[in-house]
């Protein structure tokens, strides 16, 4: 025993020896180390995450696409997808509906496609032929991630998603790149006095890139298509056939899946797809080149409208979708929402309220500037959107006789302070990078005389 205790207090001692002359080697070695930049890691989230979806979802992406599943078009990505079919006859098939467990193959109207927030669905209808998937509007190659997210449990989509939603997220190029894809496929059909080959050829190409902020994609379709044969014509044979008539020939002798006796005709359904599909996108992302921004900016035109509601809706949509937004976290994310008219608060498929609620789970604090003649439904909007993101709202006001500056507005509000916008923009910022940085604010001097308009007694 007393050897075991002498062993034990041996190593420990050892231990504690050689301790410090390890911690003293390893420092060397670390400060001999070279110093690696940091490293950015960037995806894109799916609809679950950006939106706080309490949906069941299944993705497939861009890389699992590559690796996993032989992909031409781009319905062929949802192959595996578990619960979920998409009829797909053959290559080109424009009558090709996605059927889930609670809707058929015949109610395409049960289920949702989405491109970037498009709709691709056509809801003119709900069938297996004409009220398909306009798929053809998204190449393969533009796909960062599909997520289908099953049943109808979010109020985000209309009541078209019963089934399910499809929403496919593309890709935004940093850098220049180019691909070509050429494809084909033959079979052959022998069967009933039809005996031919039937091919199919595609071709792909697509440029992509971004410059100053400016990332722009141009792709290009065509598509030859022979389909095999959709179809076997029949007509019932008789038991006992009869003397009268003319008889025909040529006809095949065979038995339904009933085992009645029937006449095989022969193959039709053949179909011929010749498709070209051009696209182009454009997406204008943050940009810290301020004289390309304002070059930018002074190209914008505010000019039509005049009639109530306006499509707000849809470019509050694309502002919280298309740019790269940053970390909440660690930066400070402010939009300034500009218009005179309430968007469409009547719209089935995305309203504004689903990009207030986006622009929530992304930390952008969204400040409305109600411009001339907004009213009463328009400034309802604007402050709810500027209360549910954390933000203020800002208005227009104007002197007699259309002078710059005065008390005239058409908003409901008697206590208010009057200030140039350009110099309430650079405070309202100013006033959001102290509450992130924990400094005082550092406002400087208006350009213009500030006017305090009391309330009213």
């Amino acid at each position: 025993m007393m050897s075991r205790h002498c062993s034990k207090w041996a190593r420990a001692a050892l231990a504690a020896a050689c301790a410090p002359a390890f911690a003293v080697a390893q420092q060397a070695a670390d400060a001999d180390l070279p110093s690696l930049p940091p490293v950015t890691v960037t995806a894109t989230p799916n609809p679950l995450e950006r939106d706080l979806l309490p949906s069941t979802t299944e993705s497939v992406t861009s890389m699992e696409m590559a690796e996993k599943i032989n992909v031409m078009n781009v319905e062929d990505a949802l192959r595996y997808m578990p619960s979920l079919i998409v009829r797909k006859r053959h290559f080109g098939d424009t009558q090709d509906p996605v059927a889930t467990r609670t809707s058929g193959l015949g109610q395409s109207a049960r289920s949702l496609v989405y491109g970037d927030g498009v709709l691709l669905s056509a809801l003119i209808g709900n069938n297996n032929t004409f009220a398909t998937p306009r798929w053809g509007m998204v190449t393969p190659e533009e796909i960062s991630r599909i997520d289908v997210l099953y049943g109808p449990f979010a109020a985000a989509y209309p009541g078209n998603s019963m089934g399910a939603v499809i929403e496919m997220t593309t890709r935004r190029p940093r850098e220049f790149e180019a691909g070509i894809d050429v494809s084909g496929a033959w079979q052959t059909f022998k069967l009933y006095g039809t005996n031919d080959n039937y091919g199919t050829y595609q071709v792909n190409a697509y440029v992509a890139g971004q410059s100053n902020g400016l990332g722009w994609w141009l792709s290009g379709n065509h598509l030859d298509s022979h389909s095999q044969p959709l179809g076997i014509a029949t007509v019932t044979r008789p038991t006992n056939p009869s003397a009268a008539g003319t008889p025909i020939a040529g006809a095949y002798a065979d038995q339904n899946r009933l085992g009645a006796p029937i006449a095989v005709l022969g193959a039709t359904g053949f179909e011929h797809q010749v498709q070209d599909n051009a696209k182009v996108k454009l997406t204008y992302d943050f940009t810290s080149d301020v004289q390309a921004f304002r070059a930018a900016l002074a190209e914008v035109v505010a000019d039509g409208g005049g009639d109530y509601p306006e499509a707000l809706d849809e470019a509050f949509a694309e502002a919280v979708a298309a740019p790269s937004w940053r970390d909440p976290a660690t930066t400070l994310q402010l939009m300034f929402l500009v218009a005179d008219a309430p968007p469409h608060v009547e719209r089935q498929v995305s309203g504004y309220d689903e990009s207030v609620r986006s622009a929530v789970s992304r930390g952008i604090k969204v400040f409305p500037v109600a411009s001339s003649e907004s009213d009463d439904q328009a400034e309802a909007v604007f402050r709810q959107v500027a209360q549910a993101t954390g933000a203020r709202f800002v208005f227009l006001s104007y002197g007699a006789g259309g002078a710059a500056t005065g008390p005239s507005t058409d908003i409901d509000s008697t206590d208010y302070e009057e200030l140039a916008l350009e110099d309430l923009v650079v405070r309202l910022v100013a006033e959001e990078v102290a509450a992130l940085t924990g400094n005082a604010a550092v406002v400087p001097p208006p350009s213009s005389t500030t006017t305090t308009v009391p309330p009213e007694q």
